[in-house]
């Protein structure tokens, strides 16, 4: 999606999914700033600062928007 460029805004992403219908399980692979920004608008939190080859689970109740969801995982890589 072209709404995952690294300086992308977290409402657009939220958007274009909702626009392609994204239900279930959705994986986006992306760069920083943007997935930080994205894990806080979802999480109604602080930016994150996520390392390289990282993963971080968010879980949203419904379509995804802002503060409709929780981090529930994350994995740094060493």
């Amino acid at each position: 999606m072209d709404e995952l460029s690294p300086e992308g805004d977290p409402e657009q992403v939220t958007a274009a999914l909702i626009a392609r219908g994204a239900e279930g399980h959705v994986v986006l692979v992306g760069h920083q700033p943007l997935l930080g920004r994205l894990a806080a608008h979802l999480a109604g939190g602080i930016e994150r600062g996520l390392v390289p080859g990282g993963l971080l689970s968010v879980e949203t109740a419904g379509a995804p928007g802002p503060g409709c969801g929780q981090v529930t995982f994350e994995l740094r890589s060493p």
